[in-house]
């Protein structure tokens, strides 16, 4: 009886270890845009779960967010810029209902030097500005778009 106690234990886990992480499960896009000077910026888009009931004539709600990852051109990480957007849609359109900004700096020689979210029709907007000092200074606009049928972009 203990030998195969712990035989079932062992094998527990392996299969909890062997378990994928579905930590970008939520993930529905990914994208990188190049920047001046060798800079660039890696963007994931969203989409947090959430339980709809649907129904033709319903207005639904859904929210994400994209996280746009700022690089130097020695591929090191300098900061980060996330939108967040909660958004209504019907199958004929879509709005932008609010709109939020957070950001991340890993590199002490970067400071934030302005940031403010909006919402602009279907789209979520984070208009963030990072600064050197005294050297060089990057706004990084990141965006988040739901179409009417509620895929978020």
């Amino acid at each position: 009886m203990k030998k195969l106690t712990s035989t079932i234990l062992a094998l527990a886990l392996i299969l909890c270890c062997a378990m994928p992480s579905f930590a970008d499960n939520n993930a529905v896009d990914s994208y990188t845009v190049n920047l001046e000077d060798g800079y660039y910026i890696v963007c994931t888009v969203y989409e947090t779960p959430s339980v709809q009931t649907y129904n033709a004539s319903a207005t639904r709600v859904k929210s994400g967010n994209t996280i746009a990852y700022l690089y130097d051109n020695n591929d090191e990480r300098i900061a980060s810029a996330t939108v967040y957007g909660t958004f209504e849609y019907d199958g004929s359109r879509a709005e932008a209902i609010s709109a939020r900004y957070s950001y991340d700096i890993y590199n002490s020689a970067w400071s934030l030097d302005s940031g403010r979210a909006y919402c602009d029709g279907d789209t979520a907007v984070a208009d963030v500005t990072f600064g050197k000092f005294l050297a060089k200074y990057l706004e990084l606009i990141v965006t988040l778009t739901c179409s009417p049928d509620g895929v978020l972009s």
